[in-house]
């Protein structure tokens, strides 16, 4: 087996055809919602493993460094319609430690949506909802719903010109999401109850956007949950903004970023069960060869699962 992973190749233009063709179809009346996201390949103990970088550990004791050394792999999926372990593989491409995570995602969306034959909704995390990913896939066609940080400073459209002298303003009223003063009138707002009947309130502010793109017009989204926990994972106030051709109902924001959840699991179904960390490779390329052929297992036993007759014949 590890001879054929050192000298084996795998035309990954030909693999992304091929996943994309086979990804499985919303249901009538629901958005196609994809995820993209980054996990780690921990090999602290290979210092002889070509380009490892340092990884941050999440969930250990505060004594305890944060920090391993591996790999890391920026994966696109197509969620499923109930959060489960059940994520397609669009592709899975790791990242150099000359690249940042933002950068393989928005290279990634940038040849896997133009193969796909209906428009892709994206959701991801905080990290994703930055001005830099948000220029990196400006020209991807595609709608976006990106979870940002509470302290993100966003702008709204710059005053016409007054004509007097001076260079005029390039953008306009500052949006401060955790200052309240700072917020004016929103465009519309929604209140009704969450997956546990519990009051959620959503509030949009169209029309805004980053000082570092501003050609990209978003609008800016707070949901309010009262049956959060009010923790660091799960915030009674998150923020969200939305990039797409039409604004996507205020009452489906939080039921569709939470199909994100389901890429967590779709990777511990990878690392557990599909022996995805198991293989100890020499370098980067067999390890991401590897990684490939997993890919592939992982989505034919998804579509086994949901088309068991494709396979019974």
């Amino acid at each position: 087996m590890y001879a054929a992973f050192k000298d084996g190749r795998i035309d990954r233009g030909a693999l992304r055809q091929v996943l994309a063709r086979y990804a499985p179809q919303p249901s009538p009346g629901q958005y196609w919602v994809a995820g993209v996201d980054a996990t780690n390949v921990a090999r602290p103990e290979s210092p002889t493993a070509e380009d490892r970088t340092y990884l941050y550990v999440h969930n250990l004791p505060k004594c305890s460094a944060p920090v391993t050394s591996g790999w890391s792999f920026s994966t696109v999926v197509i969620l499923p319609e109930t959060p489960s372990s059940w994520t397609y593989i669009l592709d899975n491409l790791r990242i150099s430690s000359s690249q940042t995570a933002g950068e393989v995602a928005a290279a990634q969306l940038a040849v896997i949506v133009p193969l796909l034959s209906k428009r892709l909704l994206l959701t991801a995390d905080r990290y994703y909802g930055s001005a830099a990913f948000v220029e990196a896939t400006a020209e991807v066609e595609c709608d976006k719903l990106l979870r940002i940080a509470s302290n993100r400073v966003l702008y709204y459209p710059a005053p016409a010109r007054t004509g007097q002298r001076g260079a005029p303003k390039k953008d306009g009223a500052r949006f401060k999401c955790n200052d309240p003063s700072t917020h004016g009138v929103p465009t519309e707002t929604w209140c009704g109850q969450d997956e546990h009947g519990q009051v959620i309130r959503v509030t949009a502010w169209a029309g805004l956007h980053f000082k570092r793109c501003r050609h990209v017009s978003l609008t800016l989204i707070r949901v309010e949950r009262e049956s959060a926990t009010g923790k660091k994972r799960d915030p009674f106030v998150s923020w969200f903004i939305w990039i797409g051709k039409e604004q996507l109902p205020l009452s489906r924001v939080w039921p569709t970023y939470r199909l994100r959840y389901s890429e967590e699991h779709g990777y511990r179904f990878d690392k557990q069960d599909l022996l995805w960390l198991d293989p100890h490779f020499r370098t980067p390329e067999q390890f991401q060869c590897w990684t490939d052929v997993m890919s592939i297992v992982h989505d034919e036993v998804v579509l086994a699962q949901q088309f068991p007759f494709w396979f019974s014949t």
